[in-house]
């Protein structure tokens, strides 16, 4: 399900997903102000299930953006394919929610940059491709894989 909900407003989580922490934060569709939330450790994957699903029902959440990893040359890599492989478990065990996909490039870079704590530079990632949503999604140039 890639269609946003019928709601004028409403509370998106975003994902910056790695292979030992995911970052996780929060965007309601009418302030646009992403909030960094947390971190989850990639222990196994219904601790992970079960972590998102506190989160969307903490925040009441409609949506979820994964941010993908690229190559240099916008090729697959191997962190691009255990991305796509952890979206699969959530398309799978959230199958109510829509779930968005965007290039992260330089969500890494930017939310280490903002980040004051080098252990939450995961979810200013999350926070980064929130606002990069957002951005695509107004300029009417938002395309999901």
């Amino acid at each position: 399900m890639n269609q946003m909900s019928n709601k004028q407003h409403q509370e998106i989580l975003g994902l910056d997903i790695g292979t030992k922490r995911t970052g996780v934060a929060r965007m309601h569709t009418a302030s646009r102000l992403p909030e960094p939330l947390g971190i989850i450790d990639m222990k196994g994957n219904e601790e992970f299930i079960s972590m998102i699903k506190k989160y969307i029902t903490e925040h009441n959440s409609e949506s979820i953006v994964v941010g993908v990893p690229r190559g240099l040359n916008r090729q697959d890599t191997d962190q691009t394919r255990i991305t796509m492989k952890t979206v699969s478990l959530l398309k799978e065990s959230l199958q109510d929610m829509s779930i968005f996909l965007i290039d992260e490039t330089g969500s890494s870079v930017e939310g280490r940059m903002r980040s004051k704590n080098a252990k939450h530079i995961d979810d200013h990632a999350a926070a980064v491709i929130l606002e990069d949503f957002a951005a695509a999604w107004d300029r009417g140039d938002y395309v999901s894989k």
